[in-house]
C-alpha cells in the first residue's frame, strides 16, 4: 500500500518541481490515467479488496468503536505530555542508599594478593543492579573520600569481548583513543596507566562463565594500588565464582514496598507521595503490589497512568488487566507486555521498531526520530516535515516518561533498553527486525536490518541482501573507531551490485563508501541515507531523482568535494548534515531551495559571480541547531547580512569563519558591521569566530545576555588589539584564543577584579597571543591551560586552586614562576622553556597531587629543580619524562612513588645517581644518551631484598653498550630485576652482539622487539621456553642467520622477522606450530602455503628481490585472512589468477612497480581485486 502511493505522490512531486505554481495536493494528481496504467491499476484493485475485506471482519467482530476510543485517548496523551517535551530522566534512586553504604564497607577491604578485589552484585533482572552500580559510581565526593584517582564503566553483556573491554577501559581512562590494533599491546598500555593507581571499574551485565577469558582480561588490573575495585552486576552467581569473588558477593534484594511506591507516585504522579492525591493511594499500593519489588515493574506501570490521575483508570489497570499476570519471577515480562498492549497506535510501531538495535546498544535521540518519520510511523494528514519532527520528540519523551528508554549511564546524551525491554520489542517484531548476521539465505521476511560496521566490510557478508527485495532499511550502527584506525572500508561491490536491487529501501545507512553509483537514483522511495564516515569524492547527479529524501547524512567524507546542484529538487529534504568535510569548498546555489530544512551544517558563500549569497540565509528560516557560515569574505552586500536575521533561528552551535586577514581598512570595517549584523539568538552554546578582520569585536561577543554561552573560540583576529569583555560570560567553560593580539583577557584591563571573572572556565588554550602580558589573577575553577608561544607573558602570580592539566610550550621561564596555588594539579608538560635551568622552588611547592611531569627540548636545563627544593612534596609523581635536553647530565631517582622513567636524546647524560632505583619503578627507557657511563644501581644488582627492582618494561635505544660492557654481551643473566619483565625492546644499540648462553630467563615475557642491532651475531638462546610471549618482532640484524634450536614459542599470536641473511629453512622455525598466530610478517623469503598457519588475520611480505608471481598455493588455506601486505618486492608482475581471499579487506602494495604497472593497465588483473575493500597501491 505505501510503495503504491509513493508512486503516486512521487509523479505529484515530479509535477510540483517541474511547475513550482501547481497544487501539492497529492489526491488531485490521482487522475484517470493512473487508473489505465495496468500495472498500477492491478495492485490498486488487490489492495482495494484487501481492505474490504478486513473492513468486514473489523464490523463482524465490533472493533471499530474500541479503535476509536483508543485512538482518542491516546491522543489526549500525546497533547497532555506536549507540555512537556524535554523531560530530563530523574536522578532520584529510591530505597538503594543502605545497599549503597553496604557495599562502601566492602571497600574497606584491601583486595586480594593482586591488589585489587571484585564486589559481583547478584539478582535477577530488573532489579535495579546497573543503578545501583551508577549511585556508586558517580558518587565522586565519597570516591575521592576513598582515594580512587581512575574510574572506567563498561557495558559488557553477552558477548564478552577481552580486546573490546580492555579497549573501552583504556579510553575511558585516557580520555582519547588509542590506535594499538593488538590485544597485547592494549593491556601493556593500561598496565601503564592503571600503574600504582587506586581505579574503580564497573563491569556491567556481565554474563559469562569461562575463566580464561576473565583470566586474560583482569592481567593488568594487578598492577593497580592496592584497594582498586572491580563491581561486576550480573544475575548468575556462576559468573561471580568464575571471577573468584564468591566471599564477597552482594545480593541485593527486592525493593522495600514503601520505597516501591514512593517510586511509583514520581513516574506516575510527578510527585514524591500521594498527599495531593490521597484517593490513589490505596488503589496505587495494590498496583504496586503486583510488581513484586521490581523496581522496573514498577517504573513501568506508573509510566502507564503517568498524566492520569483518575481513580477509574487505575482501578481499571489493576482489576481488568493486572489481575490475569501470572505469579512468579516472570512477571516482570508480563508487566512489560501489559506496558505496549496499552501504548497508542502511533507508539507501537515506534517502539517495535527499536527492535532493530541489539541488546545495549546506545542510540541517539535525534537519528531515532529521523529514522521513525523515514518509516512513516510520525506521518499524519496535512502535516509537514516540521510537524513530523515535532511529534517524533514527543513520541520519543513519551517511550521515555513510560521507563521503555532510559538514558545511559556512560553516556547521558544517549539513550538505551532495558534488556526485558529489548526482548519485547523482539518479540513484538518477530523476524521484520533482525541483524544482517543472523539473517539467512532466502529469508524473505526481514524488512528492517542493521548491522555494526567492520573495519573492512567486504562483499561476502552482504551477498545475502540479493534476496532480500523487500527490506525497507539497512541500517548501520554506530562506528566505533576505539582503535584510531583508518576506515572503515566497504567494498565497492557492495554499492555497485546490491544496493541497486533493493527497491523498496527507505533507509540506508552504510559508512565505507568509496563510490555511489548513479543507480542510487532509483532507489525512488528512499527517506534516510547516512554515509557518514565514507569516502566518497562526490554524490551522482541522480540523488536529485531521491524526491522522498528527508535526511541526508555526509558528516566526517573528508574526501567530499562536491554535491550535485540536483539537490535542490530534494523539496522534502530537512536535515542535511555536512559536518567535517574539509574538502568540500563550495554549495550549490540550489541548496537555497529547500525551504523545509531544519539542519544546515555548512553554509559556504561563493564568490561574486557563482554560488551562494548570504541572503539566502533568510528564506532558511527553520534552521536550528549548528551552522557554520564560510567564506564570510566573499561577502559583497553588507545589506545580505542585515537581512538574514540569525537570532530568530535556534541556533546552539555557530562558526562565522572568513578564508584569511586582511589589513586594508575597507575590510575591516565592512567585517566588523557583517559580525554585528550576524548576532544570533541567546540560546546560542557555542561560537567559534576564524580570521575576522575587525579591529574591535561588536559588543554582543562577551555580553552577559549570552547566558547558555559555554564554548568560544576566537581564532585568528590579529588586528583586534583588544577582546570582548568575556569574563562576564556567567557559564562560560572553554575559552579558545589563537593569533591575537590582544594585551589582557578581561577586554577592560584591571577593570573586573579575581573574585568576579571567569567563574565557570574549566579549559583556557592560549596560542600565538604576541602581545599578551599577563593572565587575571584568579582562575577558581579552571582544570586545564596551554599556553603556547606567548612571548610577552609576564611575572604576574596567577593562582590555579582547581588546575589539573598545565602545558605551557616556547615561552619565557617567568610563565612557570606566575602559577602558584596548583595543589590538583596532576599532569605537567614543559615544551621548549626558553632559559629555564632548573625547575624554580616556589612553582614545585605546592604541586602535592602531581602525577605526570614530561620536559621536553628545554636546551638550557642543567638539573630538574632549583637546589633546596622540596621534592619531597612530589611524593605522588608517578612518570617523569625527559627529552632532548642536551645539558642535563643527570636525574634524581629519590622519587619513591615512581613508576616510569624516561630519558630521551640527552647527549650528555652520563650517570644515575647513586642509590637504589624507586622500588615501584615498572617502566625504564633510556634512549640516544650517547655518553652514558653506567646503568642504574638496582638494574644490575643480584639484590633478593624485599626492595628489589621488578621492572616490567625495557626500552634500550641507542645507548652506548661498549661504554657499559666492553664485550658486547648484554648480560641479562646478572639482571634479577629483569625476570619479571613482560616487555623487552633493544634498538639500533650497534655493539650488542650477544646474549648470555643461558637465554633470557623472563618467563613472563611478552612482547621482543630487538631492531637495526647489526652485530649481533644470534637471537637468545631456548626461545622457545618464552611460554607467554605473545609479540615477536626481529628486524634490521644483518649478522642474525638461523632461528635457535626448539623454534619459536607456540604462544605468539603476532611474528615480524626481517633480517636478510636469515636463510634457515622456515620450517625449522616451528611455524607450523604456531596455531594461534595472528599476523605474520615476513622480508627476504617466501615461505611455504602450507607452513602458514591457517589462523592468519595479516600477512605481510617484503624485500623478496626474485619473486615473480604469487601462487595460488601461498595464500588458499588462509579463510580468514583480512590484510595483505607486499613491500618492496621489484620482480612481483602477478597475483593469482584464481583470486584472492573472498575474505580480505586490505591489500596494499608499495614499492613494487611491476605489479602496480600491470594492475593500473589490465583491466583482466584489476578485476582480481575488485571485491576488495581497501586497496592501496603506491
Amino acid at each position: 500500500m505505501e510503495d503504491i502511493l509513493d508512486e503516486l505522490e512521487l509523479d505529484a512531486k515530479r509535477k510540483l518541481i517541474a511547475s513550482p505554481q501547481a497544487s501539492t495536493s497529492i489526491i488531485q494528481k490521482l487522475t484517470p490515467k493512473w487508473v489505465k496504467d495496468p500495472e498500477i491499476a492491478s495492485q490498486i484493485k488487490n489492495i482495494t479488496a484487501r481492505l474490504q475485506h478486513f473492513e468486514g471482519e473489523i464490523r463482524t467482530l465490533d472493533l471499530i468503536n474500541s479503535a476509536v476510543n483508543v485512538e482518542a485517548s491516546s491522543s489526549k496523551a500525546v497533547a497532555v505530555r506536549s507540555l512537556d517535551t524535554a523531560m530530563p530522566e530523574s536522578r532520584i534512586v529510591y530505597g538503594r542508599e543502605s545497599d549503597k553504604e553496604k557495599i562502601f564497607q566492602m571497600f574497606d577491604d584491601e583486595g586480594n594478593h593482586e591488589g585489587y578485589s571484585v564486589i559481583p552484585i547478584i539478582g535477577m533482572g530488573g532489579l535495579g543492579k546497573t543503578t545501583l552500580a551508577g549511585l556508586i559510581y558517580y558518587d565522586d565526593e565519597k570516591l575521592k573520600d576513598y582515594g580512587f584517582e581512575l574510574k572506567a564503566w563498561v557495558c559488557v553483556s553477552d558477548v564478552f569481548d577481552v580486546d573490546q573491554i580492555t579497549r573501552v577501559i583504556l579510553q575511558q581512562v585516557t580520555r582519547k583513543k588509542s590506535d594499538v590494533q593488538d590485544l597485547f599491546s592494549l593491556q601493556q598500555d593500561l598496565k601503564k596507566e592503571l600503574s600504582g593507581k587506586k581505579f574503580l571499574l564497573v563491569l556491567d551485565d556481565i554474563w559469562n562463565e569461562e575463566y580464561h577469558r576473565w583470566d586474560v582480561l583482569r592481567r593488568p588490573f594487578s598492577d593497580g594500588a592496592p584497594g582498586s575495585k572491580i563491581i561486576v552486576t550480573t544475575r548468575n552467581m556462576v559468573v561471580a565464582k568464575t571471577m573468584r569473588a564468591d566471599d564477597k558477593v552482594y545480593n541485593l534484594d527486592l525493593l522495600p514496598e514503601d520505597e516501591c511506591l514512593s517510586l511509583f507516585a514520581r513516574h506516575a504522579l510527578d510527585k514524591e507521595n500521594f498527599d495531593s492525591h490521597p484517593e490513589l493511594e490505596g488503589v496505587g499500593r495494590e498496583i504496586v503490589d503486583k510488581c513484586k519489588g521490581l523496581p522496573l515493574a514498577v517504573k513501568v506501570l506508573g509510566g502507564l497512568l503517568r498524566c492520569k490521575p483518575y481513580y477509574q483508570e487505575w482501578e481499571d489497570l489493576l482489576n481488568r488487566e493486572l489481575c490475569n499476570l501470572p505469579e512468579g519471577q516472570s512477571d516482570i515480562s508480563a508487566v512489560l507486555k501489559l506496558s505496549y498492549n496499552r501504548l497508542p497506535p502511533h507508539l507501537k510501531g515506534c517502539f517495535g521498531f527499536c527492535a532493530i538495535f541489539p541488546k545495549d546498544h546506545e542510540f541517539d535521540k535525534n537519528e531515532l526520530v529521523l529514522l521513525w518519520m523515514a518509516q512513516g510511523f510520525l506521518q499524519q494528514p496535512s502535516q509537514g516535515i516540521k510537524q513530523m519532527h515535532d511529534r517524533g520528540h514527543q513520541c520519543f519523551n513519551d517511550l521515555l516518561s513510560r521507563s521503555i528508554f532510559q538514558p545511559s549511564i556512560r553516556d547521558r546524551s544517549l539513550f538505551m533498553m532495558h534488556d526485558f525491554i529489548s526482548d519485547l520489542t523482539q518479540e513484538v517484531a518477530g523476524e521484520i527486525c533482525c541483524s544482517l548476521d543472523q539473517l539467512s539465505l532466502g529469508d524473505n521476511k526481514a524488512r528492517h536490518l542493521s548491522f555494526a560496521p567492520r573495519r573492512y566490510d567486504v562483499l561476502k557478508r552482504f551477498e545475502v541482501l540479493n534476496e532480500e527485495k523487500n527490506l525497507r532499511t539497512l541500517l548501520r550502527l554506530k562506528w566505533n573507531n576505539n582503535r584510531n584506525w583508518p576506515g572503515p572500508y566497504l567494498s565497492n561491490e557492495v554499492a555497485v551490485g546490491i544496493l541497486p536491487k533493493l527497491k523498496c529501501l527507505r533507509v540506508l545507512s552504510l559508512c565505507g563508501v568509496q563510490k555511489l553509483p548513479n543507480s542510487i537514483g532509483d532507489l525512488k522511495h528512499l527517506r534516510f541515507v547516512n554515509l557518514s564516515h565514507s569516502l566518497i569524492q562526490s554524490l551522482p547527479e541522480s540523488v536529485g531523482s531521491l524526491l522522498f529524501l528527508q535526511t541526508l547524512i555526509l558528516h566526517d567524507c573528508k574526501e567530499l568535494t562536491r554535491v550535485p546542484a540536483t539537490i535542490g529538487n530534494l523539496i522534502d529534504l530537512h536535515y542535511l548534515d555536512l559536518t567535517n568535510t574539509p574538502s568540500l569548498t563550495e554549495i550549490p546555489l540550489e541548496v537555497a531551495k529547500l525551504r523545509s530544512l531544519v539542519l544546515l551544517t555548512k553554509f559556504i558563500l561563493g564568490k561574486a559571480d557563482s554560488g551562494l549569497r548570504l541572503k539566502e540565509l533568510k528564506n532558511l528560516t527553520g534552521l536550528q541547531g549548528r551552522l557554520s557560515i564560510l567564506n564570510l569574505h566573499n561577502l559583497l552586500d553588507i545589506e545580505d547580512a542585515k537581512d538574514v536575521k540569525l537570532y530568530n533561528m535556534k541556533l546552539d552551535d555557530l562558526s562565522l569563519e572568513w578564508a584569511s586577514v586582511c589589513s586594508d581598512s575597507q575590510s575591516k570595517v565592512k567585517d566588523f558591521q557583517v559580525l554585528e549584523c550576524l548576532k544570533p539568538g541567546q540560546r546560542l552554546e557555542r561560537l567559534t569566530i576564524d580570521c575576522y578582520c575587525g579591529e574591535e569585536f561588536p559588543s554582543w561577543i562577551g555580553d552577559p545576555s549570552f547566558s547558555q554561552l559555554k564554548f568560544l573560540e576566537l581564532r585568528d583576529c590579529q588586528n583586534c588589539t583588544s577582546l570582548p569583555s568575556l569574563g562576564q560570560l556567567p557559564q562560560l567553560k572553554e575559552l579558545i584564543i589563537k593569533g591575537s593580539k590582544a594585551a589582557t583577557l578581561t577586554g577592560d584591563g584591571d577593570k573586573f577584579s579575581s573574585s568576579n571573572c571567569f567563574l565557570s572556565l574549566e579549559k583556557l588554550v592560549l596560542e600565538d597571543c604576541c602581545l599578551l602580558g599577563k593572565l587575571p589573577k584568579e582562575l577558581p575553577s579552571l582544570k586545564v591551560l596551554l599556553i603556547v608561544r606567548c612571548p610577552q607573558l609576564t611575572y604576574s602570580p596567577v593562582s590555579l586552586p582547581s588546575l589539573q592539566n598545565l602545558a605551557i610550550k616556547e615561552c619565557s621561564e617567568v610563565v612557570l614562576r606566575s602559577m602558584v596555588d596548583l595543589i590538583s594539579l596532576s599532569n605537567l608538560e614543559i615544551f621548549k622553556i626558553s632559559s629555564l635551568a632548573f625547575l624554580p622552588k616556589r612553582f614545585l611547592e605546592s604541586m602535592i597531587a602531581l602525577e605526570f611531569m614530561w620536559i621536553d627540548s628545554c636546551e638550557e636545563l642543567t638539573c630538574l629543580w632549583e637546589e633546596g627544593a622540596n621534592i619531597a612534596n612530589l611524593a605522588h609523581l608517578l612518570q617523569l619524562s625527559i627529552r632532548s635536553c642536551p645539558l642535563l647530565t643527570s636525574v634524581t631517582v629519590e622519587l619513591k612513588g615512581l613508576v616510569e622513567l624516561s630519558v630521551w636524546s640527552c647527549p650528555n647524560f652520563k650517570l644515575f645517581p647513586s642509590g637504589q632505583l624507586p622500588a615501584r619503578l615498572k617502566i625504564l627507557e633510556i634512549g640516544s644518551c650517547e655518553n652514558l657511563e653506567s646503568l642504574p644501581e638496582g638494574l644490575m644488582d643480584d639484590n633478593n631484598g624485599d626492595n628489589m627492582l621488578q621492572l616490567k618494561h625495557l626500552f634500550l635505544l641507542k645507548i652506548p653498550i661498549r661504554n657499559l660492557f666492553p664485550s658486547g654481551l648484554l648480560p641479562l643473566d646478572h639482571m634479577s630485576s629483569l625476570s619479571t619483565l613482560t616487555w623487552l625492546l633493544i634498538h639500533q644499540v650497534e655493539g650488542l652482539e650477544s646474549f648470555p648462553e643461558s637465554g633470557l630467563g623472563m618467563p613472563n615475557l611478552i612482547f621482543l622487539s630487538i631492531y637495526d642491532c647489526k652485530n649481533l651475531r644470534s637471537l637468545p638462546n631456548r626461545m622457545h621456553n618464552l611460554t607467554s610471549l605473545q609479540s615477536l618482532s626481529i628486524r634490521w640484524c644483518k649478522r642474525i642467520d638461523s632461528i635457535p634450536e626448539g623454534g619459536l614459542p607456540t604462544s605468539l599470536t603476532d611474528v615480524y622477522i626481517n633480517c636478510e641473511n636469515l636463510k634457515q629453512p622456515i620450517k625449522e622455525w616451528g611455524l607450523h606450530r604456531l596455531t594461534s598466530l595472528e599476523r605474520f610478517n615476513i622480508g627476504w623469503i617466501c615461505p611455504p602455503g602450507d607452513l602458514l598457519p591457517t589462523s592468519l588475520i595479516h600477512f605481510g611480505i617484503e624485500q623478496v628481490k626474485n619473486l615473480k608471481a604469487l601462487s595460488r598455493e601461498l595464500l588458499q588455506n588462509l579463510n580468514s585472512l583480512q590484510e595483505l601486505s607486499i613491500d618492496n618486492c621489484s620482480e612481483l608482475q602477478f597475483l593469482p589468477k584464481e583470486g584472492l581471499p573472498s575474505s580480505l579487506g586490505l591489500l596494499q602494495i608499495h614499492n613494487c612497480p611491476r605489479l602496480a604497472q600491470r594492475l593500473k593497465e589490465k583491466q583482466d588483473d584489476r578485476r582480481l581485486i575488485a571485491h576488495i575493500p581497501c586497496v592501496k597501491i603506491d
